[in-house]
């Protein structure tokens, strides 16, 4: 599995929230100021660095890190993020160090900001107030940092680090997939919406891109009726680090008519027949979650030689 180190500089403790929350999502990861990190002991190989702006160019100790350690950083994939109160669509800022890095860089974002008036020590705010004088504004408290982009970029470099990893064939890792949900039964299905955030046990049948719950009903039907994106868990109980072994599911639900041929190998596989249903003094609902994307985690693909964590892409209905 990728690990990864996001390295930061940060003076008033934005681009150090940031980086903190980067790691967060890429896990495993780790933050830590460039000052900390002594690359000859650092084993990771997706590297995020994050630089405040100031003045309009980066920090210099973050300058200084990527000059002194432009080899060790050649090795790797490297993503670049700065923050600062003015916008950057463009990357103006993330310019002098993008050039440096070079084609190692894979990725690159501009997060926003915050100024904190009273925080800032005396020659920043002599600075700021010599510019706000300059430009006849006014000093105050801002806020440009925006989490939900910081959350989707997060997510973007999660899908850029995974990649890099030693993958199976995408019909090997289907394989493993299908063993693995047909050597169980129960899953926690998760849904979202006018109840609140919901997981249920549940027992399942899998068929083609699908997995099927019936179900007489719940809160979670009101969540459906809303929102019809869900999240599946499977996972066997956990012992050692080596035979961790769980699958992560996404995808879109909907009702099926207990009339519908869909629903006749959900009816065989709960003994049940249609007749039975209509003899129940209750109706029995059929969920179909038509299975979208795969996260599988197999400590046992290591010995394989291959990342012990896979993903999966299920083909869109024809």
């Amino acid at each position: 599995m990728i690990t990864t180190s996001v390295l930061y500089a940060s003076r008033y403790g934005t681009t150090r929230d940031i980086a903190r929350a980067l790691a967060r999502i890429l896990g495993p990861a780790r933050a830590l100021p460039v000052e900390e990190l002594i690359p000859a002991a650092c084993t990771c190989e997706f590297v995020v660095i994050g630089t405040p702006i100031y003045a309009e160019v980066p920090d210099p100790g973050v300058v200084r890190f990527v000059e002194d350690h432009l080899p060790w950083l050649t090795q790797r994939k490297v993503a670049l993020f700065t923050s600062s109160l003015a916008p950057d669509s463009q990357g103006h800022y993330r310019t002098s160090l993008s050039r440096l890095i070079g084609p190692s860089l894979v990725s690159g974002a501009s997060l926003g900001g915050r100024l904190d008036v009273a925080s800032l020590d005396t020659p920043d705010r002599a600075a700021m107030e010599a510019f706000a004088s300059m430009t006849h504004s006014s000093l105050t408290n801002a806020d440009t940092l925006n989490w939900s982009t910081v959350a989707a970029w997060g997510l973007q470099l999660k899908e850029i680090r995974d990649s890099l990893g030693c993958r199976l064939e995408s019909g090997q890792v289907r394989a493993e997939i299908d063993r693995f949900l047909c050597s169980h039964n129960t899953c926690g299905l998760a849904t979202a919406g006018a109840a609140g955030a919901r997981s249920t046990p549940i027992e399942y049948v899998y068929a083609g891109d699908c997995l099927y719950f019936l179900r007489e009903g719940g809160a979670k039907f009101a969540n459906l009726l809303l929102n019809q994106h869900v999240s599946i868990c499977i996972f066997d109980p956990y012992h050692t680090m080596a035979d961790v072994a769980g699958l992560q599911l996404t995808g879109t639900a909907r009702l099926v008519d207990a009339q519908e041929a869909a629903a006749d190998s959900v009816l065989q596989a709960q003994h049940l027949t249609r007749e039975k249903l209509g003899r129940l003094p209750f109706e029995l609902n059929i969920i179909e979650v038509r299975l979208e994307r795969a996260e599988l985690l197999l400590s046992a693909l290591s010995k394989r030689g291959v990342d012990s964590r896979q993903v999966y892409n299920f083909a869109g209905p024809s």
